[in-house]
């Protein structure tokens, strides 16, 4: 399994395991400009690579002991796809709001736009 890193190392702050949906609303715009605010944030990044295997919840578990918590840019399909390899990681979650309907972000209060 590979990786991309897209920050400094690991001693320089978090990383988060960044999985952006492309096929989202605003996913490949939007992945640009999140990428730009965590870097400047000093967050790390590591995003799955492309040619991973299996459902979002099996790239969690697989990235868990290298990252400090997951970011899931998607809509509700996405994040329930997510939602078992967090269960099962404890990893906390970030949500970017980049569905159709994105009835999870909306009922916990989590704005659409993320600009």
């Amino acid at each position: 399994m590979t990786m991309s890193h897209y920050s400094a190392a690991k001693e320089s702050g978090p990383t988060a395991l960044l999985f952006i949906n492309k096929q989202a609303r605003n996913g490949d715009s939007s992945a640009r400009y999140v990428k730009e605010l965590l870097q400047q944030s000093q967050i790390g990044i590591v995003e799955p690579d492309e040619k991973d295997t299996g459902s979002c919840s099996d790239i969690i578990r697989a990235y868990a002991d290298r990252v400090d918590f997951v970011i899931i840019g998607g809509g509700d399909g996405t994040l329930n796809s997510a939602a078992p390899g967090l269960v099962d990681t404890g990893l906390p979650l970030g949500v970017l709001p980049l569905g159709t309907a994105n009835d999870f972000a909306r009922t916990v209060g989590i704005p659409r736009e993320i600009r």
